[in-house]
């Protein structure tokens, strides 16, 4: 008895709330008539039920569907830009090598002569054009915070030495001593330089340069200033640069 008394609380709409409900969801209003005629009170409170749970996730969809449909639009933005002087033929242009929290981005581009020159671009666009002075190509592998870039630069024989451009556009040179080539590869935002060397039989080895200019160790050793660091060599070179 108590079964049955909870069952016809389940089906107290009329008619007309039904329709109303399956019009919401999307059904015909004739499928809610077709219920006032059940041929037991057990098909009929069955046949009510589906309706109820048709309506229930009927009414969900549409709003799961319209978020989803919402963040696939959000689309992200590209912005393209070109090195002023950059080539425009096979293996020319611009190439962006890295990028700082304040949106700076440092890289290279190859001229009509496919020449390399370093880059550095601010958050608002404007780019200036650098290289180290009398060297056949420069390349900016990284920029830090401050706006310090390490990278390399090959001379006229084609060997690779590393340098570092402070924000100002001041440039030091530096090498290990007795390598065949180095490449400075990355920079944190202390200013320490990471990067690596090869050696006269073309192995390759790791370094890391200090911000202070006065310490370089090799990979594996303690930050600690003990031991025999690998000597260095480094020039400072006036600033070189096109502001465009």
């Amino acid at each position: 008895m108590k079964s049955k008394a909870l069952a016809v609380q389940l089906i107290p709409e009329t008619t007309e709330k039904r329709v109303n409900r399956c019009q919401l969801a999307g059904h015909s209003p004739s499928s809610a008539v077709r219920i006032e005629a059940p041929r037991s009170s057990g098909i009929g409170l069955v046949r009510t039920a589906v309706p109820c749970l048709c309506l229930f996730f009927s009414v969900e969809t549409p709003a799961q569907e319209q978020e989803i449909t919402g963040i696939l639009d959000q689309s992200p933005l590209f912005t393209t830009f070109e090195a002023p002087g950059a080539g425009t033929e096979s293996h020319q242009g611009t190439v962006a090598y890295s990028i700082n929290t304040s949106g700076a981005i440092a890289g290279y581009y190859l001229d009509a002569s496919s020449v390399k020159h370093g880059f550095v671009r601010s958050s608002n666009g404007t780019i200036t054009t650098f290289e180290v002075p009398g060297e056949a190509g420069t390349i900016a592998q990284a920029i830090n915070t401050s706006g310090t870039i390490a990278g390399y630069y090959s001379d006229a024989s084609n060997v690779f030495h590393a340098f570092v451009r402070s924000s100002n556009g001041t440039i030091t040179t530096f090498e290990i001593l007795g390598a065949a080539g180095t490449v400075a590869q990355a920079i944190n935002t202390s200013g320490t330089i990471a990067g690596s060397y090869s050696d006269s039989s073309n192995v390759y080895h790791s370094f890391v340069r200090a911000a202070d200019d006065n310490h370089l160790r090799g990979a594996g050793q303690k930050k600690k200033r003990s031991g025999n660091p690998r000597p260095i060599r480094q020039r400072v070179r006036g600033y070189c640069g096109i502001l465009c």
